[in-house]
């Protein structure tokens, strides 16, 4: 039916044509011989023509007064929040900036310089072995061999270059003095003699 009518794409919209009194008498009879024959048409045209029936008995329903204000208010409140969401990103990623320019400023300001660059080196030449408890205490590694000679080599700030040469007191027959003004030292151990374990 609705193939071959082009302007009925549905059953409904014939049902509701017929209903309305829109078809033409060639129109009426097709439909009303296609509901005879077909029950599942009829059964359906049935159910469609009792929901228009009580459609139709409701009436127009009338809005409230104030629903026109309220659509209305709704509408400028959601305008409001996406215009300060587009002007809260700008502002957000001032913050995020902010904070990031305080942490690099910190971080690279006022925290002190920890180990860096070697402003002098410390020679020492002591024949004694050095104690195992020493050279864990101050992370002396064994770096190389020079013939029998073991060379011990840290990096060690001011102060803990002091402790470690107060250590070796007992083993090295003559210290250096820490130059003032420098704060990171490279201590070199070489232990004559040594045996390698």
């Amino acid at each position: 039916m609705a193939e071959e009518n082009e302007g009925m794409k549905t059953n409904e919209e014939w049902f509701l044509a017929y209903l309305d009194g829109e078809l033409t008498p060639e129109e009426m009879d097709q439909l009303e011989g296609r509901l005879k024959e077909d029950q599942a048409l009829k059964d359906e045209f049935d159910q469609y023509k009792r929901t228009v029936e009580l459609v139709r008995k409701v009436g127009p329903a009338h809005a409230p007064t104030d629903l026109l204000p309220n659509i209305q208010r709704r509408l400028a409140r959601r305008q409001e929040r996406s215009y300060d969401m587009q002007l809260r990103f700008p502002y957000e990623l001032l913050v995020f900036v902010a904070l990031l320019v305080g942490i690099l400023y910190m971080y690279f300001v006022m925290v002190p310089a920890g180990p860096g660059e070697v402003a002098f080196v410390i020679k020492v030449e002591t024949s004694s072995p050095l104690t195992p408890e020493t050279t864990q205490q101050f992370s002396l590694t064994k770096v190389e061999r020079e013939g029998k000679d073991t060379v011990f080599t840290v990096r060690l700030d001011r102060q803990t270059a002091s402790s470690l040469l107060k250590e070796l007191k007992s083993v090295a027959a003559q210290l250096p003095e820490l130059p003032d003004g420098v704060r990171l030292f490279e201590v070199r151990i070489r232990v004559l003699d040594e045996k390698l374990e």
